[in-house]
């Protein structure tokens, strides 16, 4: 799962310019199970909100933040791991 904090912090290391306001909403949105976190489905779904935002680059950049090994693939550890850099 992953926090709104740890999702806004992810995105700002990306430097992609989204107000933590926009990223709130998108998070409201895809969170089906009023958790106020995002699991791994509500994720792909933000994600393609988010797309609408984003250019190929900035999507690129934030994919590359939690694919912490390089594989082309975000796995549960990646996850895990991308979680810990955030701290």
């Amino acid at each position: 799962m992953i926090t709104p904090e740890e999702l806004k912090e992810a995105i700002k290391k990306s430097q992609i310019g989204i107000q933590d306001a926009e990223i709130d909403r998108i998070i409201n949105e895809v969170d089906y199970h009023g958790n106020n976190k995002i699991n791994y489905t509500e994720f792909i779904i933000a994600t393609m909100d988010v797309k609408q935002f984003l250019d190929e680059s900035n999507l690129q950049a934030i994919f590359s933040q939690f694919d912490t090994d390089g594989s082309g693939t975000i796995t549960k550890d990646n996850i895990i791991v991308a979680m810990e850099k955030i701290g």
